[in-house]
C-alpha cells in the first residue's frame, strides 16, 4: 500500500496570499503482489515420473474417503510447488476509478490511432 500525500498553498490558485488556506489530499494505492504458477513451463516429465513412483493401493487401502483426498491433495500440492515454476503478476488497477469503461475504451482507441 503507498501513500501519496498532496500538500499545496491555495494561494497558487490565484487566491488571495492573506487566507492562510492549506489543502492537504491523501491518496492511498494499493498494489498486491500476486504469485501464480507457469504451467507452460512445468517438468511435466518429473511429475509424472514422481507419480508413478507412489504406491497408491498401499497409500489409499486404510482410510476413509476424506483422508484419502487430503492425502491426494497434499501430494499434488507438492508435485506443484517442486516442479511448476511460479510467478509473479502485479494486480493494479488498469484505469482510475472514476475512468469509465466507455471513456477507457476511448483512450484506447486514441492510442491505436496514434500509433498508426
Amino acid at each position: 500500500m503507498h501513500n501519496h500525500w498532496l500538500k499545496c498553498d491555495m494561494s497558487c490558485f490565484g487566491c488571495a496570499a492573506s487566507t492562510g488556506v492549506t489543502l492537504e489530499v491523501e491518496t492511498v494505492s494499493k498494489e498486491s503482489y500476486r504469485q501464480m504458477f507457469d504451467y507452460s513451463k512445468a517438468d511435466v516429465e518429473g511429475i509424472k515420473s514422481k507419480l508413478q513412483t507412489v504406491d497408491w493401493q498401499k497409500l489409499f487401502c486404510d482410510t476413509d474417503a476424506e483422508q484419502n483426498w487430503l492425502t491426494f491433495k497434499q501430494i499434488i500440492e507438492y508435485l506443484q510447488m517442486k516442479y511448476i515454476l511460479v510467478k509473479g503478476r502485479l494486480n493494479k488497477r488498469r484505469k482510475p476509478i472514476w475512468m469509465t469503461n466507455i471513456a477507457l475504451k476511448a483512450v484506447r482507441h486514441r492510442r491505436s490511432i496514434y500509433r498508426k
